[in-house]
């Protein structure tokens, strides 16, 4: 008796669910309806792409962002200033044209590369209370400041090669004496 009600609910469109149509499709008296193509010939596409990022403030009054740009803006004239001096000093001078003083003039460069990457657009956003940076500046940030710190790297290793040669200079003629 169970397995002919169930047949019965089948043939009239009621599925296991017990709701109408749910088995077929359609209920005992609806009308037979063509079915709706969810893709046609035509693409849909997303028209969404990313243009910006936005950036965390380190402050959200203005009072602060205001203190924030001071005191960046200080800090990184104070290192433009420092390195400027390093560099002009070593350039100039001919008795600085040592190995010594070209590694210093090596991180000088370095240091300024890698603070202006990223410090002048921190300090423009808390001027001008803007929270958002390009697609494209963002890009081009990473790549500078990846590419002075790999710069970074091959100035240490440079030095501790000139190091390790010194040092097993010093032990070798200490041998021969």
């Amino acid at each position: 008796a169970a397995r002919k009600g169930l047949q019965g609910r089948a043939e009239h469109g009621v599925g296991a669910g017990g709701a109408l149509g749910a088995g077929t499709g359609r209920g005992p008296g609806d009308r037979e309806t063509a079915p709706i193509p969810i893709f046609q010939n035509e693409q849909m596409s997303n028209g969404s792409s990313i243009t910006e990022f936005l950036l965390l403030a380190f402050a959200d009054t203005r009072e602060l962002q205001l203190v924030h740009f001071w005191l960046f803006l200080g800090i990184y004239l104070a290192a433009l200033l420092g390195n400027g001096l390093i560099i002009t000093t070593v350039v100039c001078d001919h008795h600085l044209h040592t190995p010594m003083y070209f590694f210093l003039l090596n991180l000088s460069v370095l240091d300024l590369g890698s603070t202006s990457t990223t410090v002048p657009k921190s300090v423009a956003n808390s001027l001008w209370d803007t929270r958002a940076i390009s697609f494209q500046g963002c890009a081009s940030q990473v790549f500078f400041f990846f590419f002075s710190m790999l710069q970074a790297q091959s100035c240490s290793v440079e030095t501790d090669d000139h190091m390790i040669f010194r040092s097993y200079k010093l032990s070798c003629s200490a041998n021969h004496s």
